[in-house]
């Protein structure tokens, strides 16, 4: 019989996506990958995660693919921002050309950048990933994508890595540019800010957290705040309680379970960690106006 870790979506590391080329030398051992104009959606026709912060810059065609339940499409221009531990499915392609890098969460921590435009940045991305860019952007990303592949090329260096590093951090503030709300750089007020700072932490922590912690209290915990401060603040920010967050991403991830993975309905309360199977069930239902078993047989 299968293990539950068996059952489990696919997940890929950087170091197992780097297995699947063909050619190698556009890779930094287990922590950066870059791919220029053909794009293999074959690994990724089924639902899985990719261990890994991944930028998409499409140069030609069309892809449609999901992304947490949600459906996109790019073209020509478009930018995607997937990251780590989104579930993914490509479901088609058509003459799709395009620069990806991925890099992991090691590669980033030493890439020595500003992490606070990282956390203020994430659940943006999580909101929404993909952007039409400007000319200027446009151009700004490609020249930086022909300096990059050049420079892995070439020969080590005593720099090389660092100097990777350094693009690297270029590439990623002007990203916090582009996908930053403009109204937060006119934020005056010191209390919007830090109001803004705990809804941005929340949500990293609930992306990391949800299948095993559903209460505020956990969460509040993490930040150091009340239950009751913390969901007046996500309220505030968002428009939605930290409640309905947690039943949201929740939802989603059960709902993933169900739809694309080998296991039954209690292994998946069991992974959800609900302390019963009847527990999940009425759950699911409350939120959905369907069980679990009937939202699995939807065609």
């Amino acid at each position: 019989m299968d293990t539950l870790q068996e059952k489990e979506l696919p997940s890929f590391t950087i170091e197992q996506l780097a297995g699947f080329l063909d050619d190698r030398r556009m890779t930094i051992g287990k922590e950066f990958i870059m791919i220029r104009n053909t794009f293999n959606s074959d690994l990724f026709r089924f639902p899985c995660r990719i261990k890994a912060l991944v930028g998409v810059l499409c140069t030609g065609g069309t892809i449609h693919f999901k992304r947490n339940l949600g459906e996109y499409s790019i073209t020509q221009g478009m930018m995607f921002i997937n990251t780590p531990n989104d579930i993914v499915q490509v479901d088609e392609i058509d003459r799709f050309t395009a620069t990806v890098v991925m890099v992991s969460e090691d590669f980033i921590k030493e890439m020595s950048i500003n992490l606070t435009n990282l956390l203020t940045m994430h659940p943006i991305m999580l909101e929404s990933p993909s952007r039409q860019l400007t000319a200027e952007e446009l151009t700004f990303f490609e020249q930086l994508s022909e300096t990059l592949e050049r420079l892995i090329l070439q020969p080590e260096t005593k720099y090389k890595l660092e100097t990777i590093k350094g693009i690297m951090a270029a590439l990623v503030y002007r990203l916090c540019d582009i996908f930053i709300d403009e109204n937060n750089h006119h934020t005056t007020s010191i209390l919007r800010n830090r109001q803004r700072a705990m809804y941005e932490q929340f949500m990293l922590l609930l992306n990391k957290h949800h299948c095993r912690e559903h209460s505020i209290k956990f969460y509040a915990d993490q930040i150091c705040i009340s239950p009751k401060h913390l969901s007046a603040v996500i309220k505030q920010i968002s428009g939605r309680s930290a409640a309905e967050w947690i039943d949201e991403y929740v939802i989603l991830e059960a709902k993933n379970l169900l739809r694309y993975s080998t296991m039954n309905i209690q292994e998946i309360a069991y992974y959800l960690n609900f302390t019963t199977q009847s527990f999940f069930g009425k759950y699911f239902k409350r939120l959905t106006g369907m069980t679990p078993g009937q939202y699995r047989a939807l065609k």
